[in-house]
């Protein structure tokens, strides 16, 4: 279910282009290419105030394919741009400033968002983005 204080949702379920997942997408079984986003609000954690703590938002990015995959990378205000955490087909982590992102087949990437110090990162809504946790709904 999307937040009241914004709309959004804390957990979405992406297809290549970052457009939420349809049910369709999501019980092909030939289906095997998918991002999963997570929001950086997505914790119940509160400091020593009792205000809420914000984490970085993530984005996995899965690839089952036989071949390479282009991602869209979904838009974040107030950010640098996403961090490659874990790339299982390349070495060493490296930042990502493009729109897209090439994943390779069999593998998969976590990015991180890159948060400007003392700054709050909000992932945009794509457009056709669902309202709810889960595709199509």
């Amino acid at each position: 279910e999307p937040r009241a204080s914004d709309g959004h949702k804390d957990l979405a379920w992406l297809r290549p282009d970052a457009r939420d997942m349809t049910e369709a997408e999501w019980s092909d079984p030939a289906h095997h290419v998918f991002g999963m986003l997570v929001r950086g609000e997505a914790t119940d954690e509160v400091d020593e105030r009792g205000r809420r703590l914000r984490g970085d938002a993530i984005l996995l990015l899965l690839n089952g394919s036989p071949r390479s995959r282009s991602f869209t990378l979904p838009a974040v205000d107030g950010s640098g741009g996403w961090i490659e955490i874990v790339n299982t087909a390349q070495l060493q982590p490296r930042p990502l400033r493009e729109g897209r992102v090439t994943v390779v087949a069999h593998s998969l990437m976590l990015l991180r968002v890159e948060v400007p110090t003392g700054q709050e990162a909000q992932p945009r809504r794509a457009a056709g983005e669902a309202r709810s946790g889960r595709p199509g709904r």
